[in-house]
């Protein structure tokens, strides 16, 4: 009998990634909540987690058949997510766990505990009683970020005094799309007063680090911790706007060892369990210094395809084994390709319109001469100021997912398939 599976945010292309599982066949898919629900967006619909809570647990409640697992790999529903498995009783990391990825002061706290040579130095904020810029003692540039937020939505680089005024100001009027599901959240669940006090109105202020972008992709199963892949990040140059994720990286194995220990013991002190993460990683080579970046409590959605064109299967594999009460067998590399990529067509303007983009027919053409994958995110005339889900410096107009024989090749035809799709903006701010 097939295994019932809910996924929270399933989505087209999800679905073609869980369906790309080693055994799929013995699982039944079943959409739980819709991506669009769970992609907590600025500009978009505000997210209410009471409503989306109810609607989850109706579908559950009147399912005639078991409900296996509940699985999700969208940054604002792992917490949802999670908080449902705990309700059901299935086989899950902790909320509490879960939120010391999710928030961000309380993660970099947690990190700060075990690895405190490897952590920038940060302070915790309110937005609206903000201290002096001087007061919190970091040296310019760093970071302002609300505690609760999503691909570097609302995250400011503060350069000066200007900048923290700004910042602060923009934070104070749109935070709100971040903290209401998660305050809602922890009104309703049993938390450490130490989780509850802080809330999502917050936000965290940390110093810039430097050095290249990595990623580990593992997970923890029964208190064992393993990590199956390493991605690499590069960055547009001269900017802090990232161009893509790559697998497998270029990083030489005592640092990938380095790595491991230090995510094993930000395991350990926040007792996660039983469900994959990722974590992200600054290496300085000057230095040899490894920073911790960010953590997440999932796998990256980024990496799925990439991943199965280097190992034949998707991560999804490990995500479905370990919910499903399986422990996941490590699998051999034998993908199409020697290395992949999820690359980022993005644009740097102030603001623009989009004047021309390619057909889907257009799309489909492209995709089979090169083998890859295209998510157009733009549509004809739009501005890209209405654009959901951007960084604050840059607008990703196209999503390419494609594998290649070598690195340089790989580039290349990054570079043809951008080329080809022929996405037009006009830059407006360069009219004014």
């Amino acid at each position: 009998m097939k295994k019932n599976v809910f996924v929270v945010g399933q989505d087209e292309i999800n679905i073609q990634d869980l369906k790309n599982i080693e055994d799929a066949e013995k699982y039944e898919f079943i959409p739980l909540l819709d991506a669009a629900d769970v992609r907590l967006e600025l500009k978009g619909e505000r997210m209410s987690y009471e409503k989306l809570i109810a609607k989850a647990r109706e579908k559950l409640d009147n399912h005639k058949g078991s409900i296996d697992a509940i699985i999700s790999f969208i940054d604002p529903a792992m917490l949802l997510t999670y908080y449902l498995c705990e309700q059901y009783g299935l086989k899950a990391p902790s909320l509490k766990s879960v939120i010391y990825f999710e928030q961000k002061y309380l993660s970099r706290k947690a990190q700060k505990k075990v690895l405190p040579d490897h952590v920038p130095s940060f302070r915790e904020v309110d937005p609206f009683s903000a201290p002096k810029m001087s007061d919190l003692e970091l040296s310019t540039p760093f970071w302002l970020k609300p505690v609760i937020s999503y691909g570097g939505q609302l995250a400011f680089k503060i350069e000066n005094q200007q900048d923290y005024d700004e910042s602060l100001e923009i934070i104070r009027e749109q935070i709100d799309f971040f903290s209401e599901p998660y305050d809602y959240l922890l009104s309703i669940s049993d938390l450490p007063d130490e989780i509850k006090k802080g809330g999502g109105k917050y936000c965290i202020a940390e110093n810039t680090i430097s050095g290249s972008f990595y990623t580990i992709e593992g997970y923890v199963c029964d208190g064992k911790m393993e990590v199956y892949a390493f991605f690499e990040s590069p960055l547009y140059k001269g900017t802090s706007s990232f161009m893509g994720y790559v697998t497998p990286s270029s990083l030489a194995d005592p640092v990938k060892e380095r790595m491991i220990r230090m995510a094993e013991k930000i395991m350990t002190e926040i007792a996660y369990d039983n469900a994959p993460f990722n974590i992200e990683f600054l290496y300085d080579e000057k230095s040899d210094h490894i920073w911790v970046l960010e953590v997440n409590s999932r796998i990256s959605e980024s990496h799925s395809y990439p991943y199965s064109k280097v190992y034949g299967y998707s991560n999804h594999h490990y995500l479905v084994k370990i919910a499903t009460g399986a422990t996941p067998e490590p699998l051999d590399r034998h993908g199409p390709s020697n290395i992949a990529a999820k690359m980022y067509c993005r644009v740097f303007f102030e603001d623009g319109i989009v004047r021309h983009i390619p057909s889907p027919e257009a799309v489909e053409t492209i995709e089979e001469e090169f083998d890859a994958r295209i998510k157009i995110q733009v549509e004809k005339d739009q501005k890209l100021s209405e654009l959901q889900g951007q960084d604050s410096y840059s607008y990703s107009v196209a999503d390419v997912y494609l594998g290649a024989d070598n690195e340089n090749r790989l580039y290349e035809r990054f570079d043809r398939i951008v080329e080809r799709l022929s996405i037009v903006v006009e830059d407006t701010e360069a009219e004014t």
